[in-house]
């Protein structure tokens, strides 16, 4: 599996791509729809996928659903973001997302890709983690030796506590996909990030 990182949109928010067998899915289509098409090159987009409902992680996806005509998943606690630019945060310039999504089950397997599906809320109520493999693509739920903020509009700072905890049960070798600044291993978090001690 391949996975290219798109540094998009004035947070410099990393929407993943990842490639197999010519399929891909989309993760977190920020901003700079034309920047992620030509990631995309000719590969077979399979879905959507949003960790959650902030404007840094959907703002391309009204221009990306113009491309391709595929499924969006987002847990529904994250909806009303979707729907309401101010929970959203998208200021000054206000966007809002039509586009029906569908619910994460616990095991998502589209194609190739094989995700397990893990609750993570307290940036947002409806923020999840994706896990393929030995990797972990964690939105702005867990950063390179920091968190996610929970003061914002749906951030709640037990939920996150708790999200933490079982962060901390977590096992192997992975590799951690922030939703921002640079990827970093489960095993370096455990041992320095402040916030899993």
């Amino acid at each position: 599996m391949d996975i290219i990182t798109v540094k998009v949109g004035i947070l410099q928010t990393n929407c993943y791509i990842l490639k197999q067998g010519g399929k891909a899915v989309v993760i977190d289509p920020g901003a700079k729809v034309q920047r992620i098409v030509d990631a995309l090159g000719e590969s077979q987009v399979l879905a959507i996928l949003l960790t959650h409902g902030h404007f840094d992680h959907i703002g391309a996806l009204n221009d990306l659903l113009a491309v391709v005509s595929v499924p969006v998943y987002l847990n529904p606690e994250d909806e009303p973001l979707l729907k309401d630019s101010q929970l959203n945060y998208s200021f000054p310039k206000r966007f809002t997302v039509d586009a029906p999504t569908k619910p994460y089950p616990v095991n998502l397997e589209l194609g190739p890709f094989k995700f397990e599906v893990i609750d993570s809320s307290g940036h947002t109520e409806g923020s999840v983690m994706l896990k393929i493999g030995d990797h972990l693509f964690s939105g702005d739920t867990l950063f390179k030796l920091s968190v996610g903020r929970t003061d914002l509009k749906t951030g709640n700072p037990t939920a996150m506590k708790q999200t933490l905890r079982s962060i901390k049960s977590l096992h192997g070798p992975l590799t951690i996909w922030p939703g921002h600044e640079e990827p970093t291993t489960l095993e370096d978090e455990l041992n320095q990030n402040p916030y899993l001690r």
